[in-house]
Order: structure tokens, then sequence, then C-alpha cells
């Protein structure tokens, strides 16, 4: 029953802060808050759940793909934010590795880990989405000519 809890809990989580980021975020936060809710979303229906005792490796090359994006939005954008997200899908795809090269790790430690780096990409994106929205409220009161464009690096 905590699972069930814990996971659903995790869902809603999850859709309050990608809307939030899609909704109130700068062109950074905005893409990836759409990246990391499609992730989760086919991160579900990758799961092989009749086997989650073993690796799962759509799920992992799913997360490989995040994690190229996530590094692309990194070197394109100057957000600190979005360095912390890629750390922490780096870590996420690190216990992947972990996972599928040593066999004695139980899935539960699997699970957790892949849990707990989820919940910090997650936060890393809220506080970058909180950050857009208070920069665009300061920016709402100035004229258009003098806010300066937001560009890439």
């Amino acid at each position: 029953m905590s699972s069930i809890f814990f996971a659903a809990g995790g869902y809603v989580l999850m859709a309050l802060v990608c809307g939030f980021a899609i909704i109130a975020g700068d062109r950074a936060t905005r893409l990836v808050g759409a990246l990391i809710g499609v992730a989760w979303v086919a991160a579900t229906a990758l799961q092989n759940y009749t086997d989650v005792q073993h690796p799962q490796y759509r799920m992992a090359a799913a997360d490989v793909v995040v994690l190229a994006a996530l590094v692309a939005a990194a070197l394109s954008y100057r957000r600190t934010w979005l360095i912390w997200a890629t750390a922490f899908q780096l870590l996420t795809v690190a216990t992947y590795a972990a996972f599928l090269f040593d066999l004695r790790i139980k899935a539960i430690a699997f699970y957790t880990a892949y849990y707990v780096w989820s919940y910090g990409l997650l936060a890393a994106l809220a506080a970058g989405a909180w950050r857009a929205h208070r920069k665009g409220r300061r920016l709402a009161g100035q004229t258009a000519a003098s806010v300066p464009p937001e560009r890439p690096l």
C-alpha cells in the first residue's frame, strides 16, 4: 500500500513541477519541464513490470537520451539549476550502470536510488522554474526595449 502511495505522490509531484515549469518558466525551463514530463511517462510505459528484479534496459536507454538532452541544454543555457538537473540525471544513469554490471545489487536498492535522484532532478527543475517565474515578474514592470533578450551561449 505504501509503495502505491509513494508512486502516486511522485507522479502528482512530477506533474505539478513540470506543469509549473512549462507555464511559468523561461525558454530553458519550459524545454526541460516538457522533457522531464515526457521522460517520466515514457519510463512508466517502458518499465517491465513482470520482471522488476532484473535491469530495465529500455528505461536505461530512455534515461541516457534524457541525459544527452540535459547535457546539450546545460551547454546551451547558463543556468545553475540546469547543471544540478544534469548532475542528478547523470547519477541516475550511473545507478543503472551499477545495476547492469553488478547483479548482486538488489532491485530495491536500485529503485530507491533511482527515485532519490529523480526527486533531486525535480527539485532542480522546481528551483529553476521558481527563479524564472520571479525574474519574469520582476521584468514585467519594465518596457520591452529595456529587457535584455534571452539567448543561448
